[in-house]
């Protein structure tokens, strides 16, 4: 199993205005406001994380899968722009 298809095992979005869309080699998280993440599979079996975090600033993160799911719900409930920091197991 490739680590997207772990992280999406482990992603709980529930209650939060957000589509997930899987693509051939990443998922696009979108949310009504427009705000949007990106995970795709990177080295060593771990996730890559994409968003912004500024007008026209992307963040780009490197975790495990089930870091990465709990990494883009804190993303997602950010009421507003900003960086958001990698939870530590």
């Amino acid at each position: 199993m490739s680590p997207l298809s772990r992280m999406l095992e482990h992603l709980d979005l529930g209650g939060l205005p957000c589509a997930v869309t899987r693509r051939a080699d990443s998922v696009v998280i979108d949310r009504q406001d427009g705000m949007q993440a990106v995970a795709r599979d990177a080295a060593g079996g771990l996730v890559e994380v994409l968003y912004e975090w500024a007008p026209h600033e992307t963040a780009r993160e490197s975790c495990s899968p089930e870091i990465g799911a709990g990494f883009l719900r804190l993303i997602f409930e950010r009421t507003r722009l900003k960086r958001v920091l990698l939870p530590v197991p």
